[in-house]
């Protein structure tokens, strides 16, 4: 009990000292501000399994998986990041081998899976993937406003269909909707799996209407 409460306040350390810097004004990219980190907080506790994976990490994790978004900090090179997170946490007590997994989980957090993904890096992708659904929606057109982007464009309806799985494959808002579609394919952790078929269920039907409306 006494443990579980010194994480909390070191949780809530965390949060004091990052929530100043996640807000709008410091955000560009507007879908990856502070209530993007919070629903992924809650997604994180509603997937985690306590037999795999350190819940604690996996939150402090998330917390500092955009810093490279935010102008409050300097942190947008690799080396900035490494060097902001070793310096933050470092401050707070946590061990070398604690800093390292982290470290490591926010520079891979939204790189394409791969079989030596530890453990605390496959929960903060599935977690990201996972603010999907309505909130994807939305967060999609805020990026596109974003973007010198139309709506659609005619690679979107060609038979065969140029490979995305990549940000920098997007076209188009149509494009980019079946980018994030294609992440359902992605998640591993099986209880996210489980989260994700409903909110992606809901993102290729909106997909599929958008489609039906441009071709009318």
């Amino acid at each position: 009990m006494e443990k579980i409460k010194f994480l909390d306040k070191i949780l809530a350390e965390i949060e004091a000292q990052l929530t100043p810097a996640y807000q709008l004004k410091f955000c560009p990219d507007k879908g990856h501000a502070i209530d993007h980190i919070k629903r992924m907080l809650k997604i994180a506790e509603t997937i985690y399994d306590p037999g795999k994976i350190n819940l604690f990490l996996l939150k402090v994790a998330i917390w500092l998986h955009n810093i490279d978004r935010t102008t409050a900090i300097p942190a947008s090179t690799p080396e900035d990041r490494q060097k902001f997170i070793e310096n933050f946490l470092k401050k707070l007590k946590f061990s070398q081998k604690e800093i390292a997994l982290i470290v490591n989980a926010v520079e891979k957090h939204n790189q394409l899976n791969d079989t030596s993904d530890s453990a605390l890096l496959r929960y903060p992708k599935d977690c990201d993937r996972l603010d999907i659904g309505a909130m994807g929606i939305v967060r999609a057109v805020i990026w596109w406003q974003n973007q010198n982007i139309p709506i659609s464009a005619p690679e979107d309806f060609l038979l065969s269909k140029p490979e995305l799985t990549k940000i920098e494959n997007i076209i188009s808002l149509l494009s980019g909707f079946n980018y994030l579609c294609e992440w359902e394919g992605m998640i591993r952790v099986p209880k996210a799996k489980a989260l994700g078929r409903k909110k992606f269920a809901f993102m290729k039907k909106f997909r599929d209407q958008l489609i039906e409306e441009l071709t009318l």
